[in-house]
């Protein structure tokens, strides 16, 4: 049990602390790289400007951690719960600026979590939950978010080039001055905020369907989108 305890200084590389206890832990600049913690409950604790590179985070729980900063570039957290806690229903995980390319998010709980600035390319977020995700000019070039939950996120300024958006859910989300070129928006629930100016989503050469939902009366452009019947 390692509950509200300072590790600042503590060596932690590639050590293996699955299914630990370390909410309300500090760990502030602490080298994580490659360290196992599978399953373990860090809710509440303070990694901010951790390397946690190639770490094992399958199922890890993180809900109210603060990661700003921190380097998760290849880490592995299929199943992770970054979500508000039920003693804390207002915040989640505040990874902004992080780095997390790379990244496996595969069908994790991001619901509420703070990802503005961060860099997720190459991340694989397939069926993940990020509703009322906070995504201010976070960066997803050629990111995997197929089948992902994005309603009512803050994708202002935000970077998803080249990404795969197939069937993802973008139910008022808010896509002001987004980059969705070369994206594949296939079966994409595209139905936005009413205030928001569509047009000011860069859409040139994004791919879609007869299935893509677009915003009332609203068209994709004939000539910067790939319409695949």
């Amino acid at each position: 049990n390692l509950q509200h305890a300072n590790l600042g200084s503590v060596l932690l590389d590639e050590a293996d602390l699955s299914g630990a206890d370390l909410t309300g832990a500090t760990l502030t600049g602490v080298d994580l790289r490659q360290v196992k913690l599978t399953a373990a409950v860090l809710v509440e604790s303070v990694l901010i400007g951790c390397d946690l590179r190639g770490a094992d985070l399958r199922g890890i729980s993180l809900g109210g951690a603060d990661l700003r900063g921190a380097d998760l570039s290849w880490a592995y957290m299929k199943g992770a719960n970054l979500a508000p806690t039920s003693n804390n229903l207002d915040r989640g995980a505040n990874l902004r600026g992080a780095n997390l390319t790379g990244v496996i998010l595969t069908g994790a709980n991001l619901d509420g979590v703070n990802l503005q600035g961060a860099i997720l390319n190459y991340a694989e977020l397939t069926g993940a939950g990020l509703e009322g995700v906070r995504l201010r000019g976070a960066i997803f070039a050629n990111s995997n978010l197929s089948q992902a939950n994005l309603s009512n996120t803050l994708l202002d300024g935000a970077n998803l080039q080249g990404s795969n958006l197939i069937g993802v859910d973008l139910l008022s989300a808010s896509l002001k001055g987004a980059n969705l070129i070369a994206s594949d928006l296939r079966e994409a629930q595209l139905i936005l905020k009413e205030e928001d100016k569509v047009f000011t989503v860069e859409l040139a050469g994004a791919k879609v369907s007869d299935e893509t939902t677009w915003p009332k009366e609203f068209a994709p452009p004939n000539t910067t989108a790939v319409v695949d019947r």
